[in-house]
């Protein structure tokens, strides 16, 4: 059974870099901004490493408010992002 789970992924353009683009192939960027997709989509099991890092980062922010080294108002989720432009490219981390 468990070699029959699936995992639906909206698809939508790339529109800007991000940091997860490091190390990618210069082919799998550029066919990402095309709107082609991809020809390995991610398997199920890799949603499961990413609800993992979201929770590690979750709790780094939780031992850093606890510490004092983060405000108690500071929100992963609304205050973690950045937004560049560097010549005429967005960047989004």
């Amino acid at each position: 059974m468990i070699d029959k789970l699936i995992f639906k992924q909206e698809t939508k353009e790339k529109t800007a870099f991000y940091a997860s683009d490091t190390g990618k192939s210069l082919l799998d960027l550029y066919f990402g901004f095309r709107g082609v997709a991809p020809t390995n989509p991610p398997a199920w099991y890799d949603t499961l490493k990413w609800g993992a890092g979201v929770g590690v980062e979750d709790a780094v922010v939780k031992i850093f408010k606890s510490n004092g080294l983060v405000d108690e108002d500071y929100d992963q989720k609304v205050h973690g992002r950045i937004d560049i432009e560097r010549e005429g490219i967005q960047i989004h981390g």
